[in-house]
């Protein structure tokens, strides 16, 4: 199942995939996906488009520091969550998204969900985003409501993939791949292989 399996790698390899532009308007296929989403093991936070740089990065909270008399500093849902939800990401202003796309850049450890509930085909979020998530879901998927693998084996698979190793032979084909694609930048190839190594490690294996 696409989804239960995107939500799988991302839990085993989350820095390295980056995370999934979902494109899907209210309904019950987008339930059956958020909820695969939402069962990644961590803390989840959420960003709205309307959100400032104090909700993403952390800082003095100038309402209750006011209330209280005193200095009330406010962490950054960035800098407490492990999946960050960006809600109506089609609205995202790109100033923050590219905020969010440095953090990503700079080693950020959790997956991002893009939630993209656009009404027409040139609507979308941020590119500067969508480029740096593995993986792309929408509500037309065919996607089972149960879990492509168990929290065990997610788990065992996730402590196993550092030591995955890729050879050269599927290194070179991963790029070759992305070049006939007529893909831009080294990220495509990069998460062809992060994707391989994650399915590698959940079959148990030591290599792609």
């Amino acid at each position: 199942p696409p989804a239960a399996l995107v939500a799988a790698l991302l839990a085993i390899d989350p820095k390295g995939l980056g995370g999934v532009w979902l494109r899907a308007r209210h309904g019950p296929m987008r339930d059956v996906i958020s909820n695969h989403l939402e069962a990644i093991p961590g803390t989840h936070g959420r960003v709205m488009p309307e959100s400032g740089e104090t909700d993403l990065f952390g800082g003095m909270d100038l309402s209750e520091s006011l209330i209280r008399g005193r200095l009330i500093e406010r962490r950054g849902v960035l800098s407490s969550r492990d999946v960050l939800w960006l809600t109506r990401a089609e609205r995202l202003p790109v100033r923050l998204a590219a905020q969010i796309a440095r953090e990503l850049d700079a080693g950020m450890s959790g997956a991002i969900v893009l939630c993209d509930e656009s009404a027409e085909a040139d609507e979308a979020p941020p590119t500067v985003l969508r480029d740096r998530l593995a993986f792309f879901l929408c509500d037309k998927a065919d996607c089972s409501a149960e879990p492509a693998f168990s929290e065990e084996e997610i788990r065992n698979a996730h402590h196993r993939i550092a030591s995955v190793t890729v050879d050269d032979h599927h290194l070179r084909l991963a790029t070759w791949i992305a070049a006939e694609l007529g893909c831009r930048g080294s990220r495509p190839a990069l998460f062809v292989i992060r994707a391989a190594r994650a399915l590698a490690a959940l079959s148990g294996g030591v290599c792609v």
